[in-house]
């Protein structure tokens, strides 16, 4: 096996995505709505990055006809997939509180 696929270190954009939510103030005084709406939107950012990796390793296990490794990274993807409709959902909700505090 390739010596990078046994070392321990971070993924550098996972890091760098880490990094940018953490510059767009997730970690600044806000209210709590606003930071579960801010960490929504950095977790789908990491949740896209993922499934493109997802995606690729799936396309690269397909062509060498890895059907049981196609199958569980299918079920990763949809994973993802479910968790991101999950938190739009939400966020959607939370961003109508936020909305309708606003009008009153």
């Amino acid at each position: 096996m390739d010596e990078a696929y046994k070392s321990k270190e971070n993924c550098k954009g996972i890091e760098g995505l880490v990094n940018e939510a953490n510059a767009h103030g997730i970690d600044q005084d806000l209210s709590d709505k606003v930071r579960a709406v801010a960490a929504i939107a950095e977790y789908q950012r990491m949740s896209h990055y993922g499934i493109a990796d997802f995606g690729n390793a799936k396309a690269f296990a397909g062509a060498l006809s890895r059907n049981d490794n196609t199958a569980k990274l299918d079920e990763i993807i949809d994973d993802i997939y479910s968790s991101d409709h999950f938190l739009l959902k939400r966020a959607g909700r939370t961003f109508g509180e936020l909305a309708a505090k606003q009008k009153n």
